[in-house]
């Protein structure tokens, strides 16, 4: 008996097996086919709830594909109104839990702004590459060539504009700029500073960065590089005609800051020559003004050297020129006030023998192989400057009538 019952059991067991084996595997296949495919859903759901009870209504009050539809064109308009920060952020959360749904929502509001969508998709798409490994590589290494490049950046700009442009060509040199970062380098640089950089680097260094970089940096630094030689040229030019006219003028345009800046009146001064130059700036009382003056004089000697124009040794031989000047000032009031105390008579007598011999009175040789040269005639003059108009009209009165013309004609008439 005992063998009967379990031949049964296992008969029956056998048989469950079956039938859950030929009914279990189509359920598992139509059971996934709902959960993937929306249409099939659709198509169970109306036809379940058909079914009687809770099972027909369960599946009658899920929402129908209109329904569904609609919830998303209400979704749809109420992203499209946000900012694309918010868009991005919402729809990321969507599709990390429904990626139909996700896809739906992309679909429709493309439809209601696409311009607006287009940075979005973008967003989306960036997020996505970050999560790849060899895009974050890439991201990584291009963070550190950032990096890199701003430190150069912050060495190299706290240099003069001739130190910069030489420590560019040496890192260029060396290797220690490549094609890339050098292109990265000037795209980030601010465009004045970079143009001015251009300007002054060697001319294949200039060729090869220009060739690399975008054609809007490219066009931006030829038009500052096109403005900034303009206005050097322009300065060439005003340098010429106070060098050409009144003294007074120059020295109240040219002994401060207000009218030019101090890299302008480098420029200015290098074009004049180192006498005119050191005349007009004897009457500066700013001694700082002046060693600030020299140093951007330097400088400017420096960059006129890297563009192949001829070096004067100007700022070595300016501070010398305007010592003499100086000098000559001082024994100049000293023999005015001498010169005041004594008789109209001899001083003209005086003035007619130095006028007649006219020798050097004083000379002075700058490091630039230049002279600075004081003439009796000069002294004379500059004497004569310092008298008043009475003392003046007495002293020639008494010189020979030729004399006195001349030399009248070579005063400055004070107000």
């Amino acid at each position: 008996m005992p063998n009967k019952e379990k031949k049964k059991t296992n008969v029956f067991i056998a048989i469950l097996l079956i039938l859950v084996i030929i009914l279990g595997a189509p359920l598992a296949a139509l059971t996934f086919t709902y959960f993937i495919s929306e249409e099939f859903q659709y198509l169970t759901n109306e036809f379940m709830s058909e079914f009687p009870l809770g099972v027909g209504r369960y599946f009658a009050n899920l929402p129908t594909r209109e329904e569904k539809e609609k919830i998303k064109l209400q979704i749809a308009k109420h992203y499209v109104l946000m900012d694309i920060d918010r868009i991005v952020d919402k729809l990321t959360i969507i599709r990390k839990e429904d990626q139909q749904l996700f896809n739906d929502l992309l679909v429709i509001m493309n439809g209601m702004n696409s311009r607006k969508m287009q940075e979005v998709n973008e967003i989306l798409r960036s997020r996505v590459l970050e999560g790849n490994i060899l895009q974050r590589t890439l991201k990584e290494i291009h963070n550190e060539e950032i990096a890199y490049v701003d430190e150069i950046i912050k060495h190299i700009t706290s240099l003069p504009i001739s130190a910069a442009v030489a420590e560019i060509e040496k890192m260029v040199v060396g290797g220690k700029l490549t094609n890339e970062q050098l292109d990265l380098f000037f795209r980030t640089l601010d465009s004045q500073v970079a143009a001015k950089y251009l300007i002054y680097l060697d001319d294949k260094t200039t060729f090869n960065i220009m060739r690399n970089l975008p054609s809007t940096n490219r066009n931006e630094f030829e038009k500052i590089i096109a403005s900034i030689d303009k206005k050097y040229k322009n300065l060439q030019e005003i340098a010429d005609i106070y060098a050409k006219g009144s003294i007074s003028e120059a020295v109240n345009d040219l002994t401060n800051i207000e009218k030019y800046n101090i890299n302008e009146l480098a420029v200015i001064f290098l074009q004049m020559g180192v006498k005119d130059a050191a005349e007009i700036l004897v009457h500066a009382a700013d001694n700082e003004f002046i060693l600030s003056l020299v140093e951007a004089i330097n400088e400017r000697e420096i960059l006129n050297s890297l563009r192949d124009e001829e070096s004067k040794s100007f700022s070595k031989s300016l501070v010398p020129a305007i010592d003499a000047f100086r000098n000559f000032e001082i024994r100049l009031n000293e023999l005015s006030q001498i010169y005041e105390e004594m008789e109209v008579a001899e001083v003209a007598d005086l003035m007619s023998r130095m006028l007649r011999r006219n020798q050097i009175f004083k000379q002075v040789e700058l490091p630039n192989g230049e002279r600075v040269s004081f003439t009796e005639e000069q002294l004379v003059i500059d004497i004569l400057n310092n008298f008043k108009h009475n003392l003046i009209a007495s002293i020639l009165g008494e010189l020979d009538t030729r004399e006195a013309v001349e030399l009248s004609q070579k005063l400055i008439i004070k107000p």
